[in-house]
């Protein structure tokens, strides 16, 4: 693992309860798209076959990306209408893209047909699908990115694997502009990050996955005291969260407790240089972390070391 020298690093650029921790470098993988004015990269997934995919997303023009084991880079989707932000594999190879604008979720087949849209509404609030994680039974929790930190009227929905995915239901309510979801390996909570109180929330869950305590309370895990929001994260099998900031140019390790234990820096960040950085995905088989950076010049996929490989997720078993 490449680690950084942090005495003049963390002094100007990182939260008070960053500086001194150990700074792990990320470097330049792959280049999606060159040149200016590229949109925002969103939604990082690898499917079971170590493929890694990715959206190069604006509103009415979204592309998913695919990048095969040999580095070469393809479309797998391509969309018109709406904006596609999150990205998730069933194990059986179907892709589930959250579409914010249209309000709905798309199944496409694994070689990236449109085989199904599948609407969401609750209550009659039309909602805002964001991040997804299967849960062990194959059910689809998803973030609606709605609410503020007054008006929290955003939370985690469920779809059901033995409804088709048609059956909808509120799992977590109250939430502000909830986004990046995770399941911890052993199944015994769930990590939800939540952008108006800049903050990541720990959900524990009973034994049959699901929320325990009264009214749902979470545990407020991590507080990020920057100046950018937290955003998407992922875990790896030893249950470390790691987890964007969105204009920070930078990504945080935290441990099981939500303790920040290292620091993620893209590169130019010792200049100043603050990437949009939202989005990461952990890799099972190559012990690397992927963070998605984009600014006006460029979007690039970052490579990083980790303490371990990704979790195995519901599309790998």
């Amino acid at each position: 693992m490449t680690m950084m020298d942090t005495v003049t690093i963390t002094q100007r650029h990182l939260p008070p309860e960053l500086r001194g921790l150990p700074c792990i470098r990320a470097e330049v993988a792959h280049v999606i798209a060159p040149g200016k004015a590229t949109p925002s990269l969103e939604g990082p997934i690898f499917d079971r076959h170590g493929n890694f995919y990715c959206c190069l997303t604006a509103p009415n023009d979204t592309y998913v990306k695919k990048i095969s084991l040999d580095g070469s880079i393809s479309d797998f989707f391509h969309s018109d209408s709406g904006m596609t932000v999150g990205l998730v594999f069933h194990q059986d190879g179907r892709c589930f893209a959250a579409d914010m604008l249209r309000n709905c979720i798309r199944i496409l087949s694994a070689d990236g047909k449109l085989l199904e849209e599948l609407p969401l509404q609750y209550e009659g609030r039309k909602l805002r699908p964001d991040c997804m994680v299967f849960d062990r039974k194959g059910d689809l929790l998803f973030t609606d990115l709605s609410g503020t930190f007054r008006d929290p009227i955003g939370g985690v929905y469920r779809l059901t694997q033995d409804s088709g995915y048609h059956e909808l239901s509120l799992y977590v309510g109250n939430l502000a502009s909830p986004d990046g979801i995770t399941l911890s390996p052993d199944g015994k909570s769930l990590w939800v990050s939540e952008c108006s109180s800049n903050s990541v929330l720990r959900f524990l869950l009973d034994g049959q996955g699901e929320p325990r305590i009264a009214q749902h309370t979470p545990l407020q895990a991590y507080r990020n005291s920057g100046a950018s929001n937290v955003d998407t994260h992922a875990m790896d099998e030893n249950g470390y969260l790691y987890l964007g900031i969105m204009m920070g140019g930078r990504a945080v390790v935290l441990d099981r407790d939500g303790i920040p234990v290292a620091n993620i820096l893209a590169p130019g960040f010792e200049e100043g240089k603050l990437l949009y950085t939202p989005n990461l995905a952990l890799s099972r088989t190559d012990r690397f972390g992927y963070l998605l950076a984009s600014d006006s010049e460029q979007a690039v996929v970052l490579r990083f070391p980790t303490f371990a490989p990704g979790q195995e997720l519901f599309s790998l078993r």
